[in-house]
């Protein structure tokens, strides 16, 4: 049961980074089902006692991701996904999912941006919206093949 639901996240989160790049745009359902799934992963793993901790990383993660969204620096549904990943992080992989995402969308952002660096260097400041959702999804990758004894 414990694969079946850590399956089911990776598709999630592999459609959520489909709709991202296509349409700069998570739909709620795809956060939400994330987020649901998780008890279910708690449950299966006999720790029902890690809900609370883990649901206390994603209260955190959510608020800091609100003042990311109020400043503009990220989008409303990359924040919701990622409150809903470090569900699954759990305070024992919260900062290495940080880390990977962190590093996952600073190259992904250097993509967008580098065929823009041979038209003029102010190009840079003015570049494209980044599909941050294809960070989150690739940090949740990280937890999920932790979290499937992978790494």
């Amino acid at each position: 049961m414990t694969h079946i639901v850590l399956y089911l996240l990776l598709g999630l989160l592999g459609w959520a980074a489909f709709e991202d790049a296509r349409e700069y745009l998570i739909p709620n359902r795809i956060s939400a089902s994330v987020a649901a799934l998780y008890p279910a992963y708690a449950l299966s793993t006999g720790e029902p006692a890690a809900i609370l901790p883990a649901l206390a990383v994603g209260l955190g993660v959510l608020f800091l991701g609100l003042i990311a969204f109020a400043r503009g620096i990220l989008g409303g549904g990359d924040v919701k996904l990622m409150a809903a990943v470090a569900l699954w992080a759990g305070p024992s992989l919260v900062l290495q999912f940080g880390f990977v995402m962190g590093i996952a969308g600073g190259l992904l952002s250097l993509v967008m941006i580098a065929p823009r660096l041979f038209v003029r260097v102010g190009a840079i400041l003015d570049g494209p919206p980044v599909p941050y959702g294809i960070a989150v999804a690739i940090g949740g990758f990280y937890v999920a093949s932790h979290l499937l004894g992978g790494i």
